[in-house]
């Protein structure tokens, strides 16, 4: 494949490891035949989602799960030009989507309250803490659309759905491996 061109889906679930969901689409090209690549692996074990610095407006939430979906759109650059009719593909849009299930507490944030207001406000979720293997998720903008009332062991929670916005330009979420 050339030219590929993607989207990726992470979620994150209390324990477990964080996974990213990758979809790529590109143009294809002839298969050729290869010597097999001696790798050298890497020993690092990937952190789990414990310990985690996961904030919502600056509210440290109780919460068991999150997901970012990027949403990038794909179309196809179709071309009589090409052998195969396709030219390759271009990301045409993109609307990230996010959610978490924080433990209610309108003490300390009132979801309604900004679900009303429609301000946006940052999410950020910090995982790891040995240097080289700490992964920074965010959201600088994110405005809540959907704060159901959720169960969590008896524990009232919220199915925080949210959406993602630009503060200055192709910024809507970021992900930084240090």
């Amino acid at each position: 494949m050339i030219g590929g061109k993607g989207t990726c889906k992470i979620d994150g679930k209390d324990g477990e490891l964080v996974v990213l969901d990758w979809t790529f689409k590109g143009k294809t090209v002839a298969e050729s035949q290869a010597a097999a690549p001696a790798p050298t692996y890497d020993s690092t074990e990937p952190p789990t989602l414990l310990g985690a610095a996961l904030a919502y407006g600056g509210w440290a939430a109780i919460a068991t799960a999150f997901s970012l979906d990027f949403g990038n759109d794909l179309a196809r650059r179709d071309s009589m030009n090409e052998a195969n009719g396709v030219l390759g593909y271009m990301i045409t849009g993109r609307k990230i989507t996010g959610s978490i299930d924080p433990q209610a507490d309108p003490t300390t944030f009132d979801v309604w309250a900004a679900l009303k207001a429609g301000d946006s406000d940052a999410f950020t979720v910090t995982i790891g803490g040995t240097a080289g293997n700490i992964i920074d998720i965010d959201a600088a903008a994110c405005v809540l659309t959907a704060p159901p009332y959720g169960d969590r062991n008896g524990i009232v929670t919220h199915d925080a759905a949210f959406t993602c916005a630009e503060t200055t330009g192709d910024d809507e979420g970021t992900i930084v491996y240090t």
